[in-house]
């Protein structure tokens, strides 16, 4: 059994991972359900607060998505290199 991550399919796989999260948000605002999506989310967690999620646009949607995929990407190459460090000891 290995027990080494590949730090650069990590990377790609939690970037993607969140990219799509991402794509779908975007996806669920554009087609208009995006306030009535995060009112049912934040009371399912018993959560009333004030908010509002702004109209649709295409530049911001283009912006979240490549920076969740950056994230994601970061977050999922540091996940397998700390790994792969303490996996050794």
């Amino acid at each position: 059994m290995c027990d080494r991550i590949e730090v650069k399919t990590a990377a790609l796989s939690l970037g993607a991972f969140a990219f799509l999260l991402h794509l779908l948000w975007v996806l669920v605002v554009a087609a208009g359900f995006g306030q009535a999506l995060g009112n049912w989310r934040f009371s399912l967690h018993f959560v009333s607060m004030q908010f509002a999620v702004m109209p649709f646009d295409f530049v911001n949607a283009i912006v979240l998505l490549i920076t969740a995929f950056i994230l994601g990407a970061v977050a999922g190459a540091l996940f397998a290199a700390l790994w792969n460090y303490f996996s050794k000891r």
